[in-house]
């Protein structure tokens, strides 16, 4: 996506190697329990029908949490069983976005009134700097691409949302195949390949 940046403020790196960041649990298990947030039942919420996000990617996020101290339980259903009303009650739940641009990835999970903000998350200044990335796309692209970046930090930085994983596809194919194309999200472009 445009103006992404590997970013994680929640990993250390190593200090002699070059090594990517990794967590330091024994320093996340001791934030919890100086927190006093492991005494907080914590329900993490799921799909049974979802193709990306099955259920045991929310019980390993379920797993997670309990090693870090928190009473945790699982609580599974079908995308049409979730109700608006519903989000009032859920604490953590796992979604996913694929292709399109910053500005609808923004606006869907980030701005005050969007359609994937169900009241979690509401900083009328990341409205305005989404509406000016926004703003900036349209005149100066290479800009408008570190502005994203900048509210994608922001955004990781007030923990409005834990991204958990970059999907990469693999596609095995011939030989014999010609023209092989992929889209980032959605992987093979079948309309544009033929075989010898």
């Amino acid at each position: 996506m445009v103006g992404y940046r590997p970013y994680c403020p929640y990993a250390r790196r190593s200090h002699t190697t070059r090594a990517a960041p990794r967590p330091d649990l024994a320093r996340a298990k001791q934030l919890v329990a100086e927190s006093g947030a492991a005494d907080i039942p914590v329900t993490v919420w799921g799909w049974t029908d979802d193709p990306t996000l099955r259920p045991p990617v929310t019980r390993y996020v379920a797993r997670t949490l309990r090693s870090l101290g928190f009473s945790t339980r699982v609580h599974l259903m079908r995308h049409a069983d979730l109700r608006r009303r519903d989000f009032s009650r859920v604490q953590l739940i796992s979604t996913a976005w694929g292709a399109g641009t910053p500005y609808e990835f923004f606006t869907a999970w980030f701005i005050c009134a969007g359609p994937g903000n169900h009241g979690w998350f509401c900083d009328p200044a990341i409205d305005r700097r989404i509406e000016r990335a926004r703003v900036l796309a349209a005149t100066d692209p290479r800009v408008a691409a570190e502005a994203w970046a900048a509210l994608d930090r922001a955004i990781v930085d007030e923990a409005a949302a834990m991204p958990m994983i970059n999907e990469h596809l693999v596609d095995f194919v011939s030989s014999r195949l010609q023209s092989y194309q992929a889209h980032p999200y959605q992987g093979l472009i079948a309309t544009q390949v033929s075989l010898r």
